[in-house]
């Protein structure tokens, strides 16, 4: 790793710092001089917190929180194309095949081959809606995936081929027209759909993906009018079992929760309860996360447990994403129910992704092990969903991208900014003069960081730095390899398991009751940065009382 040449830096070894001329501190030695090692901002993003929190950021865009620090967001990349606007992109498994499909308004495409320089034959066409709810049902030796959008006749795929389903289909779905159907979903085996612009459920016999539905009605149940938006199965642990519950949400934030395994029967089927939430904020707003479900509202994302024994009232007060309210209510604005939002956990990086289609290219992310939240710009992402442990979004220009692929936005550069909280330095109520900055970074490949600081408040970012040059092939072994000509081959490691290092002091001249130390870095390589955060040092003395 080498880091680019400083400007303005307290010389402790060559550290490729952006931010000054090569002088110490001109501020000339004070008896209070001290130095305070600031904490991992390993909370995130803490917009919604005190306005000093030491291990908090106030700003944090393209990078997301780990248990160590903060790492660097990865690129995106073009890896295939249906020619228009993606609307829905979701996954067909069986056990021995996994599909990538992605649909505009009118069509239907297996983007399995990811292949982006060219549109494949369409397997759906002439359909008059793209936003999809999807769900897969296993019947006998066969894997099947349900597709419903509330327009046109849904669809079943077998691994191999689509069937539009209708009363005359084989299978066929008799009681209800299929066009009707606008969210499905698999609890205990058994198949169940919303109808549009009902209150009312339909529920297809136990292992099956055809014959006679039957209707539930929540007519009587929900009380605040409006409609049935989407059910999902709860559990009271993290797998499958007798314990499961169905939950039935309304778009007025309604929720039933119901017990049992046959609605049509008394004794084998109980209401729990009706709960009230913030309004949803789309059918796919919501995740399974261990024994709970997690709903993004207008209040937040907030989850069942909380919904189920707190008062509707305080429920923004148990939101996940209290951290970052302002940001979310300032979303939340713009949402459209025509482009609903959408959740989606990613195991892999344990990351939970809340999509954002009206957002201008800006989605949430939260760390699902820290809850440490962050923010990512510049992906158009109108919808997204896990192939091969991989997380991919469609976009309107017509692309579907790998997410954290690549050190570039598909040959376009990104800037990375962070910035603490606002810190007392553990003096509170007196002038603070800062002499110099410095970071410690645990990173794979050659980046910039430019170090820079704020006073009493006022976040005030530079102009971003210039990207790195790619690191060359070549290997070194520390306090061995020439700095600033060898550079540590390090490609195949993980930030974890990355030489640390720290930057030199970079002046600052700063003067203020609080400070807020900031960082950037842009990235435009080939290489996924693999740049972590760790901890920032501050040098700096006290001055006078203020006030």
């Amino acid at each position: 790793m080498i880091l680019t040449k400083p400007r303005n830096t307290i010389d402790v070894r060559k550290s490729r710092v952006q931010g000054g001329g090569r002088k110490p501190p001109t501020a000339a030695p004070a008896s209070n001089a001290q130095t305070l090692t600031l904490a991992a901002p390993t909370r995130g993003l803490l917009e919604g917190a005190a306005l000093s929190e030491q291990d908090g950021l106030i700003r944090a865009t393209n990078v997301f929180p780990t248990t160590r620090g903060v790492r660097v967001r990865g690129g995106s990349y073009k890896v295939a194309t249906i020619g228009d606007p993606v609307v829905s992109a979701f996954v067909f498994r069986s056990a021995s095949t996994e599909k990538l499909f992605a649909a505009s308004d009118t069509d239907i495409y297996d983007v399995s081959a990811l292949n982006p320089a060219s549109v494949p034959t369409a397997d759906v066409t002439g359909q008059t809606s793209g936003l999809y709810s999807v769900a897969m049902m296993g019947a006998a030796t066969t894997q099947y995936l349900y597709a419903v959008n509330g327009d046109d006749e849904a669809q079943l795929y077998d691994g191999s081929s689509w069937t539009a389903i209708n009363g005359a289909s084989s299978p066929a779905i008799t009681g209800v027209t299929t066009s009707d159907l606008r969210y499905v979903w698999l609890h205990k085996n058994r198949l169940w759909f919303i109808e549009k612009g009902t209150r009312t459920a339909w529920y297809l016999p136990v292992d099956s993906i055809g014959g006679a539905a039957a209707d539930f009605s929540l007519d009587g149940v929900f009380k605040l009018g409006g409609n049935l938006l989407f059910g999902a199965t709860w559990s009271q642990d993290s797998g499958d079992g007798m314990d499961d519950r169905v939950v039935f949400v309304s778009d007025q934030g309604e929720v039933a929760v119901y017990a049992g395994t046959n609605p049509a029967s008394a004794a084998e089927w109980a209401i729990v309860g009706v709960y009230k939430m913030p309004p949803p904020l789309g059918q796919d707003a919501h995740i399974k996360a261990g024994g709970d479900l997690i709903f993004a509202t207008e209040g937040g994302l907030i989850p069942l447990s909380a919904v189920m024994a707190k008062d509707p009232g305080i429920l923004e007060l148990s939101a996940i994403s209290r951290p970052i309210q302002p940001s979310w209510s300032a979303q939340m604005r713009a949402y459209q129910p025509a482009t609903p939002w959408q959740v989606v956990k990613w195991p892999r990086e344990e990351m939970v992704a809340v999509i954002m289609p009206t957002s201008q290219s800006e989605l949430f992310v939260v760390n699902s092990a820290t809850g440490g939240w962050g923010k990512y710009t510049g992906w158009d992402a109108q919808c997204a969903t896990i192939f091969g442990r991989q997380l991919y979004f469609g976009a309107t220009d017509g692309f579907i991208y790998q997410c954290e692929r690549g050190g570039s936005d598909d040959g376009a550069p990104y800037t990375a900014s962070w910035a603490y909280s606002p810190q007392y330095l553990g003096v509170g109520a007196v002038t603070k003069v800062v002499n110099g900055l410095r970071a410690t970074f645990a990173a794979v490949n050659e980046f910039t960081p430019q170090l820079s600081m704020s006073t009493n408040y006022i976040v005030d970012f530079p102009a971003v730095p210039d990207a790195a040059d790619d690191p060359v092939a070549a290997s070194a072994v520390w306090d061995v390899g020439l700095w600033d000509v060898a550079t540590w081959d390090s490609a195949s490691l993980s930030p974890v398991e990355a030489p640390v290092t720290t930057t030199g002091w970079v002046s600052q001249g700063k003067v203020g009751e609080t400070i807020i130390p900031q960082f950037q870095i842009t990235s435009d390589s080939e290489n996924r940065p693999n740049i972590e955060f760790l901890s920032a040092d501050v040098l700096f003395e006290t001055g006078a009382p203020v006030g």
